[in-house]
C-alpha cells in the first residue's frame, strides 16, 4: 500500500469538511478504523475499504494507492471526480458547514 495513502485520505476528508464519525459511517467501518487508516505509516485497508474511501473523497483509488501522485489534487485533475467534488463543495457553502 501507498506510504501517502493515509496523509491522501486525511488531507481530502478535511478539504470535504469530513469528520472521522461521518466517513466510518459512510463507508461501513469504525472511526478508530479511519483514525489508523490516516495516521498509521503502515496501514493496510482491504481493497474494499479503499474502493470505498476513493468513491466517498471523489478521487480515483490510482490515486491513493500510488505514491507518485502528489497530496494536492487540482479539480482538474484526471484523478479527481470533479463534478463530485465540486457538488460537495457547493453543498457545504449552502449549508455553510
Amino acid at each position: 500500500m501507498s506510504k501517502l495513502f493515509g496523509k491522501k485520505v486525511k488531507h481530502k476528508r478535511k478539504l470535504l469538511r469530513f469528520t472521522l464519525e461521518v466517513v466510518a459511517e459512510a463507508i461501513g467501518t469504525s472511526k478508530s478504523y479511519i483514525w489508523e487508516i490516516e495516521n498509521k505509516e503502515n496501514s493496510n485497508p482491504s481493497a474494499r475499504v479503499a474502493l470505498r474511501l476513493s468513491k466517498l473523497l471523489g478521487v480515483s483509488l490510482e490515486y491513493l494507492i500510488d505514491d507518485r501522485y502528489d497530496i494536492d489534487v487540482h479539480p482538474d485533475n484526471k484523478h479527481c471526480n470533479c463534478e463530485y467534488y465540486n457538488t460537495i463543495l457547493k453543498i457545504r457553502n449552502i449549508i455553510k458547514l
